[in-house]
């Protein structure tokens, strides 16, 4: 009986023993490279730590990143004691703290980097898709990364696979499978498998979210209508995209407004003009103040202003006396001068520096979330990035 009982215990032993190993193994890391280890040699965690906060104000995810980027993906790039991975919008890690860079997703694709220097593709489950030999990616549109290695630009698709080769000079996304390129110092458009729309002929091609496109070709602009195929003649001194069915253009020193068949809409007397959207353009007068007039001609407010930005969300920064507020489209001040920095709305909320620090306004010009914050960024899916001292 006493032996039985020996041989019961020995067995129990070697069981844990077994179990022991085999945790201490699964607990094992990667081995460090010498290139890792002597990165880390001179790593100094930084003293502020970053985090998000909801439209509350209050931290969701608590500030302990030594780095993060928006929150533009369902997974957000963050970096933690050095290393860059991914977070939920709830703040759990999804894709293991490793990477010395990574890119943020798009397209449930992105780019990271190992402290070897090497890149690869990976899914949103963190899995390796491709090995790349790229120097430098942009994100995914419509199933194309521009991708960039010894100075030459081509693309490759979601699974890695190169579709343009990298021999053009420039490269940048249009939309609708179109991208401007550049070859011998001129630029031109070519359709994703590198077919040529335009011809390598001109100066300039401006990137738009509109089918009338802006060329510019021997110091004079053009319109070409990437429906229709249409170029129209060169005969701007400037011109700027169509907000709608009309566009600002500039001939000869004169401002005006055009249609879509280029016939003129109104001619404006003043020397210099700037569309900030929503169907306004901004214009500065001789006294070096701005006002605000339509497309038709029609004054929305005087010339009053030292400075005037572009709409966002139905609202504009401008400043007096080095002081900066709010219009709305009507021309009528939501927030008077008082703030001495503001910025652009995003998600109905905008950032504003005050006494304590940076809080957020809402579009009535109230104060939503407390001036408390020494770095805060904008909302993107309702939580916003910022730091604070650890």
């Amino acid at each position: 009986m006493k032996l039985s009982y020996k041989i019961a215990f020995l067995h129990v032993m070697i069981i844990l023993i077994i179990l022991d190993f085999t945790s201490c193994k699964s607990e094992v890391s990667e081995p460090v490279s010498d290139i890792e280890a002597q990165y880390f040699e001179d790593y100094i965690e930084p003293d502020y730590k970053w985090g998000f906060i909801n439209r509350s104000g209050r931290p969701t995810i608590e500030a302990i990143y030594d780095d993060v980027r928006d929150a533009r993906s369902n997974l957000i790039a963050a970096n933690y004691k050095g290393k860059w991975g991914y977070i939920d919008q709830n703040g759990k890690t999804k894709i293991e703290h490793r990477y010395k860079q990574v890119l943020d997703f798009s397209e449930n694709r992105s780019f990271v980097q190992d402290f070897n220097h090497n890149w690869k593709l990976i899914n949103q489950s963190g899995d390796s898709i491709k090995s790349m030999r790229y120097s430098s990616f942009k994100p995914f549109q419509d199933g194309y990364s521009i991708v960039q290695f010894a100075n030459r630009y081509g693309t490759i698709d979601l699974n890695g696979d190169e579709r343009l080769q990298l021999v053009y000079s420039k490269l940048k996304y249009l939309y609708g499978g179109i991208f401007i390129a550049r070859s011998n110092e001129k630029y031109g458009l070519i359709n994703t498998s590198g077919l040529m729309i335009l011809p390598f002929e001109y100066d300039a091609i401006y990137p738009s979210k509109v089918d009338n496109i802006r060329i510019k070709k021997n110091g004079l602009y053009s319109y070409y209508n990437t429906k229709t195929k249409n170029l129209s003649p060169f005969q701007y001194d400037k011109n700027y995209d169509f907000d709608g069915e009309v566009a600002l253009v500039k001939v000869d020193d004169n401002f005006m407004t055009i249609d879509r068949n280029l016939k003129v809409v109104h001619q404006f007397e003043f020397s210099f003009m700037e569309p900030i959207d929503n169907g306004l353009i901004k214009y500065k007068t001789q006294s070096a103040l701005y006002g605000i007039v339509d497309y038709s001609g029609n004054e929305i407010s005087e010339p009053k202003f030292e400075l005037l930005n572009r709409y966002r969300s139905g609202l504009i920064v401008y400043s007096n006396n080095n002081l900066f507020g709010y219009l709305d489209e009507a021309g009528q001040i939501i927030l008077p001068p008082i703030l001495p920095l503001i910025w652009d709305f995003n998600e109905d909320l905008a950032r504003v520096m005050a006494i304590n620090g940076i809080g957020f306004i809402n579009k009535q010009g109230k104060l939503v979330i407390e001036d408390r914050f020494f770095e805060v960024r904008d909302f993107f899916n309702d939580i916003a990035r910022y730091q604070s001292m650890r």
